[in-house]
């Protein structure tokens, strides 16, 4: 599905090695798989069929250009598949929004391009009034493998962390934004669809929520804004709505969302974007 997906920069050719260790990355150096939960962050947890948005670079915006006058076109660089099904954590009914991503990525080293993939599993356990319970993450990593499983309590929450080449680790925390805020604030919705799509209803203009870093289940703390707007003519038809910003976490990113409550597009850093590929069914 995703063959052919390194870059040609200046000529170059990405090399794709077996071993990249000898790199010595650190986790923040590394660009993770594009996560679900933009949608649900604006408009609240609810049943959604399976959808997977495509993830591209473009190469002009990225800077990978040199003096002569060529085209420069998107590149395909992974994917973002989720859903959110009926699920039960412990014996809680909820609902499950599951996250499978891919991404290529490219470090340099000297006059070299190596060429990384990342995959990522991600689930979050919510009950239909938006208050998580739990949540698994695993990070399949091109310098190794983190895995957490954490699961939310009235005032702490529990995880297990596993990173390369080390034993399982547990840790009780009790969270200083409080366990109210971590469970609860992230799918407070922003916004209120509008199937006729004529104008989407803002609930919060702003708002302030946690999510846990897999690599580490500490609280981090992520902005969302609805800030401007967006207009695309796409599957013959035109779409416009409103453009809600987050930031806080690594990359920030832009999601445009249509008023009928459509996510169209997920606007990363360096001309990278997740893009909708299939007509809605809405």
């Amino acid at each position: 599905m995703l063959a052919a997906l390194g870059l040609l920069l200046v000529g170059q050719q990405v090399q794709e090695i077996p071993d990249v260790r000898f790199l010595n990355l650190k986790p923040d150096e590394l660009l993770l798989p594009v996560f679900a939960g933009a949608k649900e962050f604006v408009f609240g947890i609810a049943k959604q069929s399976a959808q997977t948005y495509s993830l591209y670079v473009n190469e002009l915006e990225a800077g990978h250009f040199d003096s002569q006058p060529v085209a420069y076109s998107d590149v395909l660089i992974g994917f973002t598949g989720w859903s959110v099904t009926p699920a039960v954590f412990g014996s809680t009914p909820c609902l499950a929004l599951s996250t499978r991503a891919h991404r290529n990525q490219t470090v340099t080293r000297g006059k070299s391009l190596i060429g990384l993939k990342h995959e990522a599993e991600r689930t979050w356990y919510v009950t239909e009034e938006g208050q998580i319970l739990g949540e698994d993450c695993t990070l399949k990593m091109a310098t190794g493998t983190w895995k957490m499983e954490a699961t939310y309590g009235a005032e702490e929450y529990t995880a297990t962390l596993t990173a390369p080449h080390q034993a399982p680790r547990k840790v009780v925390r009790s969270p200083g934004c409080g366990m109210d805020e971590l469970s609860k604030s992230a799918f407070v919705p922003m916004l209120r669809a509008d199937p006729a799509g004529k104008k989407s209803e803002v609930l919060k203009g702003d708002k302030t929520f946690w999510l846990l870093d897999p690599f580490t289940a500490v609280p981090v703390q992520i902005k969302a804004k609805v800030r401007g707007s967006f207009n695309a003519t796409l599957f013959q038809r035109f779409w416009t709505g409103p453009q809600v910003e987050f930031s806080g976490y690594r990359e920030p990113y832009t999601a445009w969302v249509s008023h009928e409550g459509v996510l169209m597009r997920v606007q990363l850093p360096k001309g990278t974007f997740l893009q909708i590929e299939n007509k809605p069914t809405q």
